[in-house]
């Protein structure tokens, strides 16, 4: 014997909201959702699990929001990086290499240039600046840390 209990619902026609729940209740697709007895009863348990949880952590919606504000983020900075990728590193090689291809006599010799400062030719690095001959306002505020 199966153990049943009933209760009834009344819904107030002239009140927005159970206006709104009676046509969903009546115009649902009983394929997707099953009978209204099952839908009450899921809607339920859906409500009260969640208020409960949020009732203990009263944060977890934020983070949940905030954890998907992050996911995507990461999707579209990925998405963005993969598809700018090969630009990247064809302008850092050429930014690397191009030293080496116009050297003065436009001769590559197998000693005329090198990677770093290792035979490179003696005008191409100048190190004489000092701190004071450097330009700080290319950090927009660092002068103003500075003094």
């Amino acid at each position: 014997m199966v153990d049943k209990k009933h209760t009834n619902l009344s819904f107030n026609m002239s009140n927005a909201e159970h206006d709104k729940a009676w046509n969903y209740l009546h115009s649902m697709d009983k394929k997707k959702f099953g009978s209204q007895n099952k839908l009450i009863i899921k809607a339920i348990n859906d409500y009260f699990d969640n208020y409960y949880v949020s009732k203990n952590d009263p944060y977890l919606e934020s983070r949940i929001k905030e954890d998907d504000f992050i996911n995507r983020i990461i999707s579209e900075v990925g998405f963005k990086l993969t598809e700018q990728m090969p630009q990247m590193v064809s302008g850092y090689l050429m930014n690397m290499l191009g030293p080496m291809m116009c050297n003065s006599n436009n001769n590559l010799s197998s000693n005329s240039f090198s990677i770093g400062n290792k035979g490179a030719p003696s005008e191409a690095i100048d190190n004489s600046e000092t701190e004071d001959d450097l330009d700080w306002n290319f950090i927009d505020g660092f002068e103003e840390v500075l003094e």
